[in-house]
């Protein structure tokens, strides 16, 4: 990435200033996270004691689907769509309410610590390790891809005047996410994310401030003035952002990334009771919607002021925020916000991504308690480690291929991965069938490689037809036939 304006004006925000701000946070995490660890038992670690504040989970859920990718890339995304993400928005509301009345009371009646513990319930271990299995690879590239991308902009205003490698910034960078999860898990994440939102609307309030200041408009004007002429619903067909494909992709993406993700599931199977859950569900994914709505203004105007200012847009959306907040002229304190809330938001998301990954490979894919019993916690610790060094290998690996948008790399990894847990899931709920144990992990793999056809081969067929993010359905549909065709009645 390249920060600089037509200008050439040079960061005011010295790497000893990022690094001085980077530490402070760390510290503070460091801190707020080893003190909510309690006891550091298993019950901590993987459920956070089942007796979480229904209002500090919410608070924290708010900002727990905004990773440092959707931090920076959402307000990049006006510079090539506008703001049709919102239709993709308005589906995640709508997908947050089927996990509320759907999903929600189901794992509380079951009593679960891992979701995929109803598989097993449902269709027996086979099904387990395969949903545990397809979480797994989709969460680790996730994961991967979020990371590099704080690690790439940390590269560029930090650690590459200091002549440090970027591995080296890997390496650090996940030891920092390693060091204050191994201990709380669930319960460090839970108050970490409270951090998170809190320093995310700060940091959107302030830097829009700032330009709003820097133009000599009022704020609200320049608001009004930059999403005047934004396009938000898109009527072409062909178009992958076409609104009913946005919309259904945003809901099903929800439903399948979220609700189906012990990730984003296990801080709110920590609430005490279903109801409270249910209410954590509904008020944060209202409330997401809005902070999307936010990020997307605040891109209109850097882009807006960005131009006033002489510069020229990005190629790549996702270098707008941090060109205009660390290099475009602004106060210092817009680089620091930046640095500050791109640091809150990828090490809060992946500290809950490894926590999360270690639950899964620990309970659903070694056996947990049943075949380690008090040793668990001894293997946990060593899965925790063990990932945190595939996941700084995969981001050394993942850095410099392609320079596609990091969040629509993200949601293109979950439509492929994520489509046969939905699919298998769907036909637990909806279906009275058992399929065949061996069925379930071959139409795991064959599902997301016929999707992949199915994508090559419609915009040669049906005259420049793409499918988008909603290749999720058609992956899910696969899963679900294939099923049906390989089960009978229990």
């Amino acid at each position: 990435m390249s920060f600089s304006t037509t200008k050439n004006r040079a960061s005011k925000m010295s790497p000893l200033s990022v690094a001085l701000v980077l530490g402070t946070y760390i510290g503070l995490l460091l801190v707020v996270a080893w003190r909510a660890s309690g006891r550091g038992d298993n019950s901590t670690f993987f459920a956070g004691g089942h007796n979480q504040n229904v209002w500090t989970v919410t608070m924290g859920r708010i900002s727990a689907s905004m990773s440092g990718v959707t931090f920076v890339s959402v307000p990049g995304m006006v510079v090539h769509q506008d703001f049709t993400y919102l239709q993709m928005a308005l589906g995640f509301v709508a997908g947050q309410m089927v996990i509320a009345f759907v999903l929600v009371p189901l794992y509380f009646r079951l009593r679960v610590v891992s979701i995929y513990e109803y598989l097993e319930s449902r269709f027996g271990l086979s099904a387990r390790r395969s949903g545990a299995w397809l979480f797994f690879v989709s969460k680790l590239l996730g994961t991967a891809v979020r990371l590099m991308l704080v690690c790439v902009v940390l590269q560029s205003v930090m650690w590459d005047v200091l002549g440090v490698p970027f591995a080296v910034n890997v390496v650090l960078t996940v030891a920092v996410t390693w060091l204050y999860t191994v201990r709380g898990g669930v319960s460090s994440v839970v108050w970490t994310d409270v951090i998170k939102t809190a320093i995310l609307l700060g940091t959107v309030a302030v830097i829009a401030s700032l330009v709003a200041g820097s133009a000599g408009v009022p704020l609200w004007q320049m608001a009004a003035d930059s999403v005047r002429d934004k396009h938000i619903i898109d009527c072409d067909w062909n178009s992958p952002t076409h609104f009913l494909k946005h919309f259904v992709a945003g809901a099903l993406s929800v439903v399948a990334m979220t609700g189906l993700d012990q990730d984003m599931m296990q801080r709110t199977l920590a609430c005490r009771t279903a109801r409270d859950a249910q209410r954590n569900v509904v008020i944060s994914g209202v409330l997401q919607f809005a902070v999307i709505a936010l990020l997307l203004t605040l891109g209109a105007m850097m882009a807006e002021w960005l131009i006033g200012q002489g510069g020229v847009l990005p190629e790549v959306g996702d270098e707008l925020f941090p060109m205009v907040a660390v290099s475009a002229g602004l106060p210092i304190v817009a680089g620091v916000m930046f640095v500050l809330g791109l640091a809150a938001s990828s090490f809060s998301s992946a500290g809950s991504a490894v926590t999360a990954l270690t639950t899964t490979f620990s309970l659903d894919i070694l056996g947990g308690e049943e075949r380690f019993g008090i040793g668990l916690k001894r293997v946990r610790r060593w899965v925790h480690s063990l990932l945190a060094i595939v996941i700084a290998t995969l981001i050394i690996i993942l850095h410099g291929v392609g320079n596609m948008s990091a969040i629509d790399t993200v949601f293109r990894l979950a439509a492929y991965t994520y489509g046969p847990l939905l699919g298998l899931f769907v036909f637990g709920l909806v279906t009275e069938r058992r399929p065949h144990p061996v069925a379930i992990p071959v139409l795991s793999v064959a599902a997301p490689a016929l999707s992949l056809a199915v994508a090559r081969i419609t915009p040669v067929l049906f005259d420049g037809f793409h499918f988008g993010h909603d290749i999720l359905m058609v992956n899910a549909i696969f899963m679900f036939v294939g099923l049906a065709c390989f089960s009978q009645k229990k």
